[in-house]
């Protein structure tokens, strides 16, 4: 059966919040409003259609992380993002171990890196939005990361059809919302993130980082972020000589405007 993906015209089409306003009176647009809000809060109830170990990552978990690369070979598509929290951990622990580039304004680390992978791919296609809302035809090319503006993952929600999994993610790409629209048999996701710290802080980042996500794991941060990574360095005996940062890097440098 052909995927309702494919027949989907219109960005409230695809089952998120309709947030764009028609010239309606206000009184038929709120109702609207509440309608679509009440249709997203039922969607984030259901069960992730993924399995248990791959969850904490879908249905926007991977939330302003930043955009790494898209690919598609054949029936596999990969979607790689650095991860906000591992992010927020290395920017922590690179200020706590005297890292900080000196007047600089942002300092992003990474990239912490998150594969989501979508499996015998039945149907996709990528779009973005024409002021009206209607989806166009949209090839997906990653930018250079310098900012939240130039690529960051927003949304992601599931619909399943002929036990099939639709797959719908929200983008931000220099400033328009870009929609990868899946239809898959399965989805996964491959977890680089301690593979990228230690590569940044060295072996021992690896205790810090699980004690880390353990206190930290419905709430982090940057403040709670921080004190927790001080109190797993107190724990193993760990001090700044006990990391190597030789391959440490901050994703980009922006000065003070």
């Amino acid at each position: 059966m052909k995927s309702w993906l494919k027949d989907a015209k219109h960005v409230n089409d695809l089952g998120g919040v309709g947030h764009l306003k028609s010239n309606i009176p206000w009184e038929e647009e709120e109702r609207r409003e509440a309608v679509y809000w009440e249709r997203w809060l039922a969607k984030l109830k259901k069960p992730i259609p993924v399995n248990e170990e791959h969850r904490p990552f879908f249905r926007s978990g991977m939330h302003d992380s930043w955009l790494v690369g898209s690919e598609r070979k054949g029936g596999e598509y990969n979607l790689t993002v650095s991860c906000i929290f591992a992010t927020v951990f290395a920017e922590n622990l690179g200020n706590i171990l005297g890292l900080h580039p000196k007047g600089l304004h942002w300092h992003f680390a990474g990239p912490f890196r998150v594969i989501l992978s979508c499996h015998d791919i039945y149907y996709q296609r990528t779009a973005d939005l024409d002021p009206s809302g209607r989806l166009k035809f949209n090839r997906i090319e990653i930018p250079e990361f310098k900012s939240f503006e130039q690529g960051t993952f927003l949304f992601d929600w599931f619909e399943e059809q002929d036990d099939r999994i639709q797959w719908v993610v929200n983008l931000w790409i220099k400033g328009e919302n870009v929609y990868v629209l899946t239809d898959c048999k399965s989805l996964s996701a491959t977890d680089l993130r301690e593979v990228d710290l230690v590569k940044a802080f060295g072996p021992n980042v690896a205790k810090v980082w699980a004690d880390v996500r353990t206190a930290t794991e419905r709430d982090w941060h940057y403040e709670l972020v921080h004190s927790e990574i001080q109190k797993s360095m107190i724990v193993h005996g760990l001090t700044a000589q006990d990391f190597d940062t030789t391959n440490f890097r901050y994703a980009f440098r922006e000065p003070y405007i």
